[in-house]
């Protein structure tokens, strides 16, 4: 906000203020989305009219403390626009790979806006099979990849094998064999042996890192007591293992995914969506920013979300639902023939159901069968029950 001119009319100028704080928040979310540790985008699309709220404060700051008899409240335009364009700028030339702005492919053909290199890089190169010395029966494996896909799946393998690809963006080929030549994959055995990932940085600061997929191949015939898999940025599969013991996976942002998982499965995402069916054992699934679906979960399920939907759909109930979302949908359906306890509450939305159950104003409960199991549901938004079809 600035004052005119002594003996003129004041002209108070507002959103200054609010312009300098956006540019500073936005500066502070792109760099924590650089790092990995958020997802800018979603951050951004959810958050903007906080804007809103920080020029109105300041607005009624000016209004009932500054203004005096005589001057005039203005708006301060031209910070304002500039702020924006600069915004709009910097999030274009940023994340535009991310804001689906296909219409300036044209202009961005061939650049790269990422610190994190992908499959749909220039250059793909695959590696030498690395195969993971035996485990003993208790034994826990970890695999650790910064940046890119890790597939677990079964294979006609005596051993683990751990099958990679490297991929690099740059425009000259011999320096992309160069990087992924010094990219390798290291193994440090043991009861808790593990498999890390290791990509040659490259670039101005040494910021880039070059994309990794891993492909780990269990025998037919057995595995360790754990897999535990970390990733930070890119997705995790889990294809038909229907005798692992305990799966933990972790990922920052990405997708989480898979089919026919036996055992005991924690699953946490920051950024992302979780997507799994066939599950055989309890199921302990996490995100942040993400929808949640499972299907077919035999098992005890916990699952939450802070922003987005959760679906679980199964044919059997076999252990406790227990399901949340701050201001995401909730959708569940089980069969006529489960018997359970039920009990979902709403924030603001509404409840559907298909069952015969006590409704009152925010919530819904009621004892279906001999209740041998609990589901219950919150969320801020609508929950919908529904009657599994055979």
């Amino acid at each position: 906000m600035v004052l005119g001119n002594a003996g003129a009319v004041q002209m108070i100028r507002v959103g200054r203020y609010t312009a300098a704080l956006s540019m500073m928040a936005l500066g502070v979310v792109l760099l924590l989305g650089h790092w990995g540790a958020v997802d800018a985008m979603a951050i951004l699309r959810v958050w903007w009219p906080v804007i809103v709220v920080v020029f109105g404060v300041e607005l009624l700051i000016v209004q009932g403390f500054f203004r005096k008899e005589g001057s005039r409240v203005r708006p301060a335009f031209g910070a304002l626009f500039g702020a924006a364009v600069l915004s709009g700028f910097i999030i274009v030339a940023t994340q535009g790979s991310e804001s689906r702005l296909s219409w300036l492919s044209q202009w961005t053909d061939g650049v790269t806006w990422s610190l994190y290199d992908s499959d749909h890089a220039k250059y793909s190169f695959d590696k030498e099979m690395t195969v993971v010395p035996p485990l003993p029966s208790d034994g826990v494996l970890t695999i650790t990849n910064v940046n890119g896909r890790v597939i677990l799946q079964k294979g006609p393998v005596r051993n683990i094998e751990v099958r990679t690809s490297v991929h690099v963006n740059v425009s000259d080929r011999a320096n992309a064999e160069d990087i992924s030549g010094k990219s390798y994959v290291e193994i440090k055995g043991g009861r808790q042996t593990e498999v890390i990932a290791h990509t040659q940085p490259y670039g101005i600061g040494k910021m880039r890192k070059p994309g990794m997929d891993m492909t780990v191949i269990f025998p037919e015939d057995g595995m360790p007591s754990s897999v535990n898999v970390k990733v930070v940025n890119g997705e995790i599969r889990v294809e038909q293992l229907p005798d692992s013991r305990e799966l933990v996976l972790d990922l920052k942002n990405g997708e989480i995914g898979g089919q026919r998982i036996g055992g005991t499965l924690r699953a946490k995402v920051i950024n992302g969506d979780v997507k799994l069916a066939q599950l055989s054992g309890d199921a302990t699934v996490e995100t942040v920013n993400g929808d949640i679906v499972l299907q077919d979960a035999n098992k005890a399920v916990w699952a939450k979300t802070v922003n987005g939907d959760v679906v679980v759909r199964s044919p059997v109930v076999g252990g406790n639902w227990t399901i949340a979302s701050t201001v995401g949908d909730i959708s569940l359906s089980w069969p006529e023939t489960a018997g359970v306890n039920v009990k979902a509450t709403t924030g603001y939305g509404r409840i559907r159901s298909d069952w015969t159950l006590s409704h009152e104003e925010r919530s819904a409960q009621g004892k279906l069968g001999n209740g041998a199991w609990t589901i219950r549901a919150d969320t801020q938004a609508d929950v919908s029950l529904k009657r599994l079809q055979p």
